[in-house]
């Protein structure tokens, strides 16, 4: 994973990577005015009623743990020593079990602590048996593994498991197995649904960071390197299919089988959060709004409150989806400063968790806040007892194309406190797939600043008047859009900026909310538009919290495409595996009375 190479684009290669996937947390940042390096102790030492890591261990390699299906997985264990009747940490990982510094850092730490620590390769990955297929295996597979773990000595039947991304997921793929022994879990930038995450969000296919992913798990072990000579450029390849090929030189089976399956029902058996209903253990969702898969973690945590479980806690930070490769003292992301009070000890926070569900001991966890919430542009962090917080006040912003001919020329609209009468109030746009160009920062690691050039005529941005006083928002963030175009299907982008007093307009979090139009007729019924019909489409926007400084502007940018981090819709309802015809439209965002395209989201209380 040593990506050094940089793309045409000057992305990081590394960086591109990190959005889609991260290996099990390494930061150690301390809230307790302590700066936490990997190779140095702690501050959760220093914690009294923890379990303090002072045992020795011993670590067996190579162990085969068999499946129902009569294949063996492959796991390295750490035991403490003294021998004896512990509780098991299971990590599951498709990226090495002796990946550093994870290994050092949090596996031998927790074993220190009185823990097994059980790091198991996932079905075809290095020396575990069977066919690497993301998510297919990981209900299954981890069931079985946790009923393995509860009939060993060396077990006294109680198991939680940490991780990160991939290592997030399939925590809550064996959850929804419901297996009485496991007792908890730590998903870290966890993904959901894989229709609605990785490989598609929400219906609309991932490209550059999926396709280098796809790369470096093509074989048993990962790979280092990027692929060589890439250009952003070559992303542009029609058919898709052919898409692979070109970016990255080989052909990857998996991209091709994810091109067929276009719709959720194709994804059985890697799904679960239609199953968390049966799901009733304690689970700590860690968050980032720079997180490449923070809607994934948006949707675990709704579906679980949804569902009343008020064993949840949940931390969001500013972190992007690889902040656990930092060192432990990053305070800033591409060009903004965070200042040390956004520092967090993690350590601390996992040692409690686990301690109290699987060792039974009082160590305050009850004192933890339910909703610990880093809130950008105040650049604090801020305790709820829920989140959204159950007294924050809802705020609505209707859209409306109606102002000055000159801003609404230009492609600038306002948000107002209440819809238009009478009026049209509306703007348009063209979305030719043939001219969208190459978006240099698609994941904000550069810059956060969004660079909107409304004269280009292929997006547009709404604005409120200049705030007369600071506001801080929080999500969830619903847009309720009324459009029509010109297209069999098109693809809307939607995100929230903010927007300061000479203009400059910054993202709030790394991903736009969005919708394939196709799918507005049911998620399983995909189908043709009729051009020029107006039609209504919900999208939901990822989870911020920020604040707005007095004399900004609170922006909503709107476009349909986001290349080459997604792939382009042809505006065509071809299937798009073989899909080779562009057709330009024309995109109409309504927002009078009678169609009130509307931006909801809620105010935070006062602290």
């Amino acid at each position: 994973m040593n990506k050094k190479q940089t793309s045409r684009a000057g992305m990081p290669r590394l960086v591109a990577l990190a959005v889609l996937f991260s290996v099990p947390n390494a930061l150690a940042l301390s809230s307790y005015a302590r700066i936490v390096r990997l190779d140095k102790p702690d501050v959760s030492s220093a914690v009294d009623e923890l379990s303090l890591p002072t045992m020795q261990t011993r670590v067996v390699q190579g162990v085969r743990i068999p499946m129902r299906d009569r294949i063996n997985l492959v796991a390295d264990i750490i035991f403490p020593q003294p021998g004896g009747r512990y509780p098991t940490i299971l990590v599951r990982t498709p990226y090495g079990r002796r990946l550093e510094p994870y290994w050092t850092s949090r596996y031998l730490n927790f074993a220190r602590r009185g823990y097994v620590v059980v790091v198991q390769a996932v079905r075809g990955r290095e020396d575990s048996e069977g066919e690497w297929m993301p998510h297919v295996n990981e209900r299954r597979d981890g069931y079985d593994t946790i009923d393995w773990i509860g009939r060993q000595a060396w077990s006294n039947g109680q198991v939680g498991m940490f991780g990160g991304s991939y290592l997030g997921s399939v925590q809550w793929l064996a959850a929804a197995e419901n297996h009485p022994a496991l007792k908890c879990i730590l998903p870290i930038v966890s993904g959901t649904d894989d229709f609605f995450d990785l490989p598609y969000d929400h219906g609309i296919l991932k490209l550059q960071p999926l396709l280098d992913w796809l790369y470096i798990t093509r074989g048993r072990t990962l790979e280092q390197g990027a692929p060589p000579n890439t250009s952003p450029e070559r992303l542009r390849t029609l058919p898709l299919s052919r898409a692979d090929d070109a970016w990255a030189g080989v052909n990857l089976p998996i991209f091709d089988r994810w091109l067929q399956m276009d719709r959720p029902s194709a994804f059985t058996g890697a799904n679960f959060i239609a199953d968390l209903e049966q799901v009733r253990i304690p689970a700590l969702h860690i968050n980032g709004w720079w997180d490449g898969e923070g809607a994934g973690g948006r949707r675990n945590w709704a579906r679980m409150r949804g569902l009343g479980r008020d064993n949840q806690w949940v931390v969001y930070g500013f972190w992007p989806h690889g902040f656990n490769q930092w060192d432990g003292i990053e305070t800033r992301l591409a060009d903004v400063e965070y200042g040390a009070a956004s520092r967090f000890d993690f350590q601390t926070l996992y040692v409690r968790w686990f301690d109290t569900w699987l060792k039974g001991k009082q160590v305050g966890l009850e004192h933890v806040p339910r909703a610990q919430i880093f809130l950008t542009g105040a650049n604090q962090w801020r305790n709820f007892n829920a989140w959204p917080p159950a007294d924050g006040r809802e705020m609505t912003l209707y859209l409306s194309g109606a102002g000055a001919p000159e801003r609404s020329n230009r492609g600038i609209g306002a948000l107002v406190p209440q819809p238009l009468t009478g009026e049209q109030a509306s703007l348009s746009y063209t979305y030719d797939p043939a001219r969208a160009s190459v978006n240099r920062d698609i994941h904000f690691f550069r810059s956060t600043r969004l660079w909107f050039n409304p004269r280009h005529g292929d997006n547009l941005i709404y604005q409120t008047a200049p705030l007369t006083e600071a506001l801080e928002v929080g999500g969830p963030i619903e847009f309720e859009l009324y459009f029509s175009t010109t297209a069999e299907d098109t693809d809307f982008f939607a995100l929230l900026v903010d927007v300061d007093e000479r203009g400059r307009t910054r993202a709030l979090a790394i991903g736009p909310g969005k919708i394939r139009a196709r799918y507005l007729s049911g998620w399983e019924t995909p189908s043709a538009l009729e051009p020029g019909r107006i039609y209504r489409a919900n999208i939901e926007l990822w989870d911020i919290a920020h604040r707005f400084e007095r004399g900004h502007r609170i922006g909503l940018a709107i476009r349909s495409e986001w290349f080459p981090g997604f792939a382009r819709n042809l505006n065509t309802i071809e299937p798009i595996a073989t899909a080779t015809r562009i057709v330009a439209a024309r995109q109409t965002i309504y927002g009078d009375a009678q169609r009130p395209s509307v931006l909801r989201f809620r105010v935070l209380p006062r602290q």
